[in-house]
């Protein structure tokens, strides 16, 4: 009588049936990670192995070693038994970050983690080989707005500061600033183009550093150009504003694809400012409205 008494399970842990549906019951392991297999890390490569997975082979982000080190790893892993030994099939990379995590604790003199790991009674290839691939091909990321939004809800909420909410979502802490800046600056409409994915989050940064009653007419530009493209459109109407023009800067992919092209005798499909210092460099007329950068160029090379 007293260990019913000292139970403090709900009453439908403690039956077979939970409001008339079966309950069933699923053993969760404190495993220390070192002991858990990883296909492909702990043994050869074979990808003959069904549980070999090519990604456990990608580097582990920093920041997620810091986020496991911190707060350990809060998911359950699911692992088979094989050969007498438990093997990762999902929860590879959490296995990595606790691994790393402990050489850390154990420098400071801190005890090391465990991970738990739900183990699979699965004995089919395939379906063990499906299984990873399964539980990952619905996830979804957070997008910028919504890791900006819920950070400010820890933080009035509980008072979380900047660095321990970005090591909570993986990231750094530059990113969430980058994010809160462009939850604050962003127009109504900018906000609804990012969340119904109209934009990607880092052209929408672009388009945000403009005032708000023109975001919505850079929206346009940013749905089909390159972020580069919406880049200098919002630099050219930033300088427009301020009764400047803005300099055209271009990175090294496009300057070589610009070399490449001009070698062969054709014009790349670039900017229309690289378009027109090729056809300059090619000795072709050009129009009347030509940017002062490219008259102080030629000027500056005595060809004015």
């Amino acid at each position: 009588m007293a260990e019913i008494k000292n139970d403090k399970r709900p009453q439908w842990m403690k039956t077979a049936t939970a409001d008339g549906a079966d309950v069933g019951r699923t053993d969760v392991y404190w495993v220390p990670p070192e002991v858990c297999g990883l296909a492909g890390i702990d043994d050869g490569v074979d990808t003959n192995n069904a549980l070999y997975d090519v990604r456990v082979h990608l580097p582990l982000k920093p920041e997620f070693v810091e986020n496991v080190d911190q707060l350990g790893v809060k998911q359950a892993c699911t692992g088979i038994v094989v050969g007498g030994r438990l093997w990762i099939d999902d929860g590879r990379q959490r296995v990595r970050a606790a691994r790393e995590a402990n050489k850390r604790r154990v420098a400071r003199g801190e005890s090391p983690m465990r991970v738990r790991v739900i183990v699979s009674t699965e004995t089919d290839p395939q379906a063990i080989f499906l299984l990873a691939r399964t539980l990952n091909a619905f996830r979804q990321d957070d997008g910028p707005l919504v890791i900006a939004r819920n950070f400010k809800r820890a933080q009035e909420n509980f008072g979380t500061t900047p660095d321990v909410y970005a090591s909570a979502e993986g990231i750094s802490v530059a990113t969430l600033r980058s994010y809160l800046t462009l939850i604050d600056n962003a127009a109504p409409v900018l906000l609804e183009a990012i969340d119904a994915g109209a934009v990607t989050p880092t052209k929408a940064m672009q388009v945000a550093r403009l005032p708000e009653s023109e975001q919505g007419a850079a929206l346009e530009s940013a749905a089909t150009g390159t972020v580069e493209e919406t880049r200098r459109e919002v630099n050219k109407k930033k300088a427009a504003a301020k009764g400047r023009v803005a300099s055209a800067r271009f990175n090294s992919k496009e300057i070589r694809a610009a070399a490449v092209a001009s070698q062969k005798g054709n014009l790349p499909q670039l900017p229309a400012d690289a378009r027109m210092l090729l056809a300059a460099l090619n000795g072709e007329a050009l129009p009347d409205a030509v940017p002062a950068w490219v008259t102080a160029v030629f000027t500056a090379a005595g060809r004015a």
